[in-house]
């Protein structure tokens, strides 16, 4: 019997029927949790996302209770106090998501154990502590790991399920380098791993993850340069996202990306011309700024037709504005300041700056309806009279501008 309902969420006491699937996934407030659902035994699917439940303590009866369980989506759901595993392993259940809750403790050391069959595990935006258990190394069949924005510490577990297609520890507490093991997780396409206080080279063996999509770092403090294996990457990355770190050395020349679709740079030590992402059609966001960057702004960059936001300022460029700039009428936001440009300014650029919002849009990437990744969702900084603003998201949509300030330009 499948029961679906979004009110009277209360109106079963004692039900002499049993339930395999209930849906009160909906919005406000829902009171106290459906106590009724203590007499169900044979659940397999259970969804009381995105309900109000008054920082009610985690349920783990229901995982008690429901051997037969292999979904069970909590998330947003205003729950609280430490998440609890049942004292044996439920070898059914597939999909695990207490995301956007108020969870706190240590995530179960023997977590790994208890549900080895996962393939999606999303603890995200909660309260939990201590460290990444290492048993989730061996959740073989494991496909998706969020525990982003938590207060987790200590390092990366040197061994992780080698199906995962996404990892994403961003917005914790974590230190040490990337361990080598990750090599051998080939199908990865969104690696996150930003705001952190992660150290060491970026890995060359980065590299050999062939179908990596998304690949974000920021806000660490990885130094040396930018691999240039990473230019193995140049069919399948489409986001990166290096900035605020210490990485330093030149841009490699080999970066063509041919699907790239936003760069962040920006924070760091990189020094010499720029010579990467020629032919990369698909850029929209190009962010180099505050660098040690040198040279001219290159001609190429008016081929790259659908740039919206280009942001070259707080590095030592010099020569002129290319005329080529006015050929890109997508053109939302271009920030040039503080360097040593010089010449008059194009009478074209002006008149280039797009109004038109629908170029400037950041899709969501959603991998099969659970977790959706960050989507590029990434601030950039605008600096206004002295002062640095930072936009991400849909906002950008809604920006446009010129800043030329602190040149040698002429009008």
């Amino acid at each position: 019997m499948i029961y679906n309902a979004e009110t009277e969420m209360h109106s079963l006491d004692t039900p002499t029927f049993q339930l395999r699937s209930i849906t009160l996934s909906c919005c406000g407030d829902g009171g106290s949790f459906p106590h009724s659902l203590n007499h169900q035994h044979d659940l397999e699917h259970v969804d009381l996302s995105n309900i109000n439940f008054k920082g009610y303590q985690f349920p783990n009866w229901l995982l008690e209770n429901n051997k037969k369980l292999k979904e069970l989506h909590l998330a947003n759901s205003s729950l609280s106090g430490h998440f609890q595993l049942p004292p044996t392993s439920r070898r059914g259940l597939l999909y695990l998501d207490v995301s956007n809750n108020s969870l706190d403790g240590n995530i179960p050391n023997e977590i790994g154990a208890k549900l080895p069959s996962l393939k999606l595990l999303n603890m995200s935006n909660n309260f939990f502590g201590g460290g990444i258990p290492i048993s989730i190394g061996g959740m073989i069949f494991l496909q998706l790991l969020d525990l982003s924005n938590n207060k987790l510490s200590g390092g990366i577990p040197r061994h992780l399920p080698m199906g995962l297609v996404l990892f994403d520890v961003s917005n914790n507490q974590l230190f040490g380098d990337i361990p080598s093991s990750m090599e051998n997780l080939s199908l990865m396409l969104t690696l996150d791993l930003s705001n952190n206080t992660l150290f060491g080279g970026i890995p060359r063996w980065m590299g050999k993850m062939s179908n990596l999509h998304e690949l974000v770092m920021a806000n660490n403090h990885f130094e040396g340069p930018i691999p240039m294996e990473l230019c193995n990457l140049n069919y399948s990355l489409q986001f990166l996202d290096l900035s605020a770190n210490n990485i330093s050395g030149s841009l490699p020349s080999c970066f063509i990306f041919s699907r790239l679709t936003h760069v962040y740079l920006s924070r760091n030590k990189l020094k010499g011309p720029i010579t990467s992402f020629l032919n990369s059609n698909y850029l929209v966001t190009l962010d180099l700024s505050n660098n040690h960057l040198t040279g001219n702004i290159p001609n190429w960059i008016g081929t790259l037709s659908t740039l919206v936001y280009l942001l070259l300022d707080n590095n030592h460029f010099e020569g002129g504005i290319p005329v080529q700039l006015c050929k890109l009428n997508r053109l939302r936001l271009i920030d040039v300041s503080n360097n040593n440009l010089s010449g008059t300014i194009p009478p074209c650029l002006m008149n280039s700056i797009s109004n038109d919002s629908s170029h400037a849009y950041y899709s969501d990437y959603d991998y099969n309806g659970y977790i959706g990744s960050f989507s590029a969702d990434v601030p950039v900084e605008v600096t206004m009279k002295s002062i640095s603003y930072f936009y991400r998201g849909r906002v950008l949509t809604y920006l446009s501008g010129i800043d030329l300030s602190c040149n040698k330009l002429t009008v």
